[in-house]
């Protein structure tokens, strides 16, 4: 039998090592409980984390959609603004040759005209013939006596 030093009890006894035993094992069930909470935390991030993975793959193949639905309706207006400024640029332009075949013409035709009355020789002119006018019927008159 081994003595303590500070008391008269014996080491080997197991009274003593009762309370160091219950710690201990104390110690081990908190561990286990500790351990098995990490697990159900570490499988609870990985589902999360494979949701949140499945939610960005989704909101990235929402917002391809969205921006080609985006570029489609943009390539849309741009060929409509386009063709709308086409015509106008078409209508401008047709109106601007209007108005300057219209100016050449009468430039042209005004000097043309008086060249013409300028330059031209006395010719012998043509008889024209005058209507006879219309005589208009007078009511007989009668003579007082």
């Amino acid at each position: 039998m081994t003595r303590s030093l500070y008391s008269d009890r014996d080491t080997t006894s197991t009274s003593v090592s009762l309370p160091l035993e219950d710690k201990v094992n104390q110690f081990h069930s908190d561990l286990m409980t500790i351990k098995s909470e990490l697990t159900a935390t570490k499988s609870e991030m990985k589902h999360l984390g494979h949701s949140i993975t499945t939610e960005i793959h989704s909101i990235t193949t929402e917002m391809k959609c969205f921006s080609e639905t985006i570029s489609a309706q943009i390539k849309v207006l741009n060929t409509s603004m386009e063709s709308r400024m086409d015509k106008f640029e078409n209508r401008f332009l047709f109106r601007m040759l209007f108005a300057a075949f219209g100016v050449v013409i009468i430039g042209v035709g005004g000097t043309v005209t008086a060249a013409i009355l300028r330059y031209q020789t006395p010719t012998a002119q043509t008889p024209t013939v005058q209507t006879p006018a219309v005589q208009t019927a007078q009511a007989p008159t009668v003579k007082s006596v």
